[in-house]
């Protein structure tokens, strides 16, 4: 038996439930063929070792070995011919590593028969892990090519550092100077240590335990590839353009001198120019005052952008600006040079601040445009985080009026139970009935009367003068649905103004691809944008700019929605197109059932950026959004998403 064989008798023995030949197709990165192919060899190898266990394969219900008087022998005889497996290895998971390595790190040309028997895999899976690797690679413009049976990287030598550092830096089980020594040397990993440790003593600059794994992954993959004679033949970017002083130029040849033991004046300065990216990129200190004047200029014009947005003004929140020029700084050295951060907490960030994750995606736009980059969402859920702290400063608290015509004492009785429920902020206003009538009622966003109030337009939650268990749980339904971030923002925005219903329902087109059958994301946009307005689908750019924003992370929400969105510049007549589905799709780490897409022309935002902020605070409600998927005619749907907007911003 090979090994993988063996793997599969010993997990069979473990089990007590029948398994489907998919099942272990799956787990062990076969075909199903294969899958029982190894079953006829096991079932021999039970034969010969005159034991009575056989796996047997029963319809409809799978595959189990049968062994329940014999699974003791059944061990020791694995034991005994010295068959016992420690772990996994040839697990799909072990095999791409093995093609990184042997493709990237040793430069073997990979021999396909060789490398399935070494694996106990057939030469089909082979190919299989191939191909999933290689549209892995397709970001960094590199393809694995097959000749004479031998696999081989094709690209050049930037893009081969650049894939390389990610797949280390981004696979778990490498995360530790150990996980390291699968690939380099352990004297390569400490002498790139302490020459990091050391220069950064030197320069007085100290990087972040993040950002110092991150350098020194790139310091062991540039002295690997060099080692081995692989230089850069190009300028990836021009320095000089970019900042006009010496020291980070200077730190990184020092580095580059100390790692690749050759003195300055030989190596070549496309790599200390690369190198001194990925220092700035890790948060190398920029003393440049022109380069930060420039940051501070570009910073103060997207908080501008933001404010307008948003109505609110943040342009004076100095730690705002101070927070955003050190990130944005270092964030524009790591995508210029093709450093992809991780965020782990995105798509908590998306679905918390949904509202805010848009309007900072449509004003970060001329940031990107400004310095050639495209901004993914990892970095983008970096700089909502910095704006949310800001706006947080500055929230509406949520404003309650309390009528009661039993008097002051009930009144009091009341407002003592409300302040249990609603948070510190919460302003909590007594009215009384003679009042109602020329009381200005702009600012209230609930009103809790002991009274019915059928002429009020605000939200009224009817009590008894003694609060029972239920209305105190109605009225702590309404502040967790109207006190979520997104709400927050939308109230704050409109700041007493009157939402503009009109706009939103001008913007809407009523929805005709209604319980739509559609195979995955790309072939959904298609359908929509053939039912954009004529005018924006001869616009060259206008398509490619969808699937453009959906590259740089996905637009979908956990609510089962997507929102993606066209660059306002290639946008002439500004709609919302709607669209559900009959069954969901994947779109990015959420399945989708309904799917709006976001066409705002440039000058109008200013016109429809409170619709936008009104339908981002509407996406997280669950239950609307089940509603809406549901219905069967696209009037409904508009009818339905117009009156929840309504309702909320009033």
């Amino acid at each position: 038996m090979n090994a993988r064989q063996i793997f599969l008798l010993e997990f069979l023995l473990k089990q007590n439930e029948y398994l489907s030949a998919n099942q272990l197709s799956e787990k062990y990165g076969v075909s199903t063929k294969t899958v029982y192919q190894d079953i006829d060899k096991i079932n021999y190898f039970l034969e010969e070792g005159a034991l009575n266990s056989r796996i047997i394969k029963v319809p409809r219900k799978g595959i189990k070995l049968s062994a329940d008087e014999e699974r003791k022998r059944i061990h020791a005889f694995l034991l005994e011919n010295k068959f016992e497996s420690g772990a996994e290895n040839y697990s799909p998971e072990y095999r791409e590593l093995e093609i990184i390595k042997r493709l990237f790190i040793n430069q073997d040309k990979l021999d396909i028969y060789e490398f399935a028997e070494e694996m106990y895999v057939t030469e089909s899976t082979v190919h299989r892990d191939i191909d999933k690797l290689e549209n892995n690679l397709g970001e960094f413009d590199l393809k694995i090519r097959i000749k004479h049976d031998r696999f081989y990287v094709d690209g050049d030598e930037w893009s081969i550092r650049k894939a390389l550092h990610s797949y280390i830096t981004q696979n778990p089980t490498i995360r530790s100077e150990e996980g390291l020594e699968g690939f380099f040397t352990k004297g390569d990993v400490e002498k790139c240590r302490e020459a990091i440790d050391r220069l950064s003593q030197k320069y007085h600059h100290q990087f972040s335990d993040d950002y110092s794994w991150l350098l020194l992954t790139e310091c062991l993959v540039f002295k690997k590839r060099t080692d081995q004679n692989n230089y850069l033949t190009k300028r990836t970017s021009n320095l000089i353009n970019d900042l006009n002083h010496l020291e980070v130029y200077f730190f990184s040849g020092e580095l580059l001198e100390n790692i690749i033991d050759k003195p300055f004046s030989e190596i070549s300065p496309y790599e200390i120019e690369a190198m001194a990216y990925s220092l700035l990129a890790y948060g190398f200190s920029i003393q440049s005052a022109d380069y930060i004047q420039n940051i501070e200029e570009q910073v103060n014009e997207l908080i501008e952008k933001v404010s307008s947005l948003l109505s609110l003004d943040l342009t004076k929140d100095k730690h705002l600006k101070l927070m955003l020029s050190n990130h944005i700084s270092k964030m524009i050295f790591r995508l210029r040079n093709q450093i992809y951060i991780t965020n782990p907490a995105i798509e908590e960030i998306k679905k918390q601040y949904s509202s805010l994750f848009n309007v900072i995606w449509i004003a970060i736009r001329d940031l990107g445009k400004y310095y050639e980059i495209n901004i993914p969402n990892e970095e983008l859920a970096f700089i909502v985080i910095h704006f949310q702290l800001a706006i947080e400063k500055i929230l509406k608290p949520l404003n309650v009026g309390v009528i009661c015509q039993n008097g002051i004492a009930t009144s009091e009785l009341i407002m003592s139970k409300l302040h249990k429920i609603f948070d510190a902020d919460a302003k909590i206003s007594n009215i009384s009935v003679r009042e109602i009538d020329f009381y200005d009622l702009s600012n209230i966003d609930l009103i809790i009367s002991t009274i019915s109030l059928p002429d009020i337009t605000i939200p009224v939650i009817e009590v008894s003068p003694i609060l029972t268990k239920g209305e105190i749980e109605s009225i702590r339904s309404f502040y967790t649905d109207h006190m979520t971030d997104n709400y927050t923002l939308m109230r704050t925005s409109l700041d007493g103004r009157k939402f503009n219903m009109e706009s939103l329902q001008t913007l809407i087109k009523t929805p005709k691809l209604v319980h739509v059958s559609v195979k995955n994301k790309k072939e959904c946009i298609e359908k929509m944008i053939d039912e954009c307005d004529l005018s924006n689908r001869r616009i060259q750019g206008f398509k490619e700019s969808i699937l453009e924003r959906e590259t740089l992370g996905s637009t979908s929400v956990y609510t089962g929605v997507a929102l993606p969105h066209c660059d306002p510049r290639f946008v002439n007549q500004s709609e919302l197109i709607f669209m559900t589905l009959d069954k969901p799709i994947n779109w990015g780490k959420n399945n989708v059932k309904l799917i709006i897409l976001i066409a705002v022309a440039e000058n109008d935002i200013p016109i429809f950026k409170d619709s936008l902020i009104a339908l981002y605070s509407v996406i997280e409600n669950q239950e609307l959004m089940n509603e809406l998927v549901f219905m069967n005619n696209g009037d409904e749907i508009k009818e339905r998403l117009l009156k929840e907007v309504s309702q909320n911003a009033k």
